[in-house]
């Protein structure tokens, strides 16, 4: 009887060429998917700050106006300013008119943005009653 020898192969130990190209390939595509991410992450936020920001300044002038019509201190009817925030590193522009309605009503338009986004314009209008008094 024939005794076969077998031999045992011997096992590799580490990874091969082959392994170590796919999964650098694929941790650099996840790597760049997230880069990409974060970069687009900053961006939405840096609008959402500037229009979070024109919208306080908006707010704050209009109620300026608002005090200033009501107590007969009408100032020009449309003007327009420019802002430096040091909060933001912004320069917003600022733009109102008063129009009277009627009599005993005026109504005060603003507009603000930032000038690095000038399509993400806050727009507030404001009807005040001298009547009322608001």
């Amino acid at each position: 009887m024939k005794i076969f020898l077998i031999k045992k192969r011997k096992r590799s130990k580490g990874f091969s060429l082959i392994d170590l190209l796919v999964s650098m390939t694929l941790t650099s595509f996840l790597i760049m998917g997230m880069a990409q991410l974060m970069c687009h992450s900053i961006l939405i936020k840096r609008k959402t700050d500037c229009s979070l920001r024109a919208a306080e300044l908006a707010s704050l002038k209009i109620e300026h106006l608002r005090t200033a019509v009501l107590s007969g201190d009408i100032p020009d009817t449309s003007q327009t300013e420019e802002l430096e925030d040091d909060r933001a590193n912004q320069t917003f522009l600022r733009k109102w008119s008063i129009q009277d309605v009627s009599p005993e009503e005026k109504k005060i338009e603003m507009h603000c943005y930032a000038l690095n986004y000038p399509r993400k314009t806050t727009r507030v209008t404001l009807i005040l009653s001298t009547e009322l008094g608001f």
